[in-house]
């Protein structure tokens, strides 16, 4: 869905959790930047969309809410996130094999060629 403005967004993602809770709604927040803007996002911002922009990659979730201004803003290509990203939550354990594996294969594929 894309809304207006971030307000409506965040306004439409707290609507939907309301009236459907079982669904899973991600929300691809605004940068909150101009674009000449001579400092970065917040951090937490920058998570928030890596995580939001994993979850649309491996197709988890069910509603994806953006706001129309955000949605203009070209993004990273899938692979870019791909080899860049994991999710991990607490007390989860870590398989490090596979995780080596899936780094060093994103790392092939996506490496410049000589």
């Amino acid at each position: 869905m894309v809304t207006a403005t971030a307000l409506d967004a965040q306004r439409l993602v707290d609507e939907v959790a309301w009236f459907s809770p079982e669904l899973r709604v991600c929300l691809l927040p605004d940068w909150e930047t101009l674009p000449y803007d001579q400092f970065s996002p917040h951090q937490d911002l920058v998570s928030e969309r890596l995580a939001t922009l994993y979850r649309i990659q491996r197709g988890e979730f069910d509603v994806a809410v953006v706001p129309a201004p955000t949605a203009l803003v070209r993004l990273c290509p899938p692979a870019y996130i791909a080899g860049r990203t994991f999710s991990l939550r607490t007390q989860e354990k870590l398989a490090l094999d596979s995780l080596r594996e899936h780094w060093l294969s994103q790392a092939t594929s996506t490496s410049p060629r000589s």
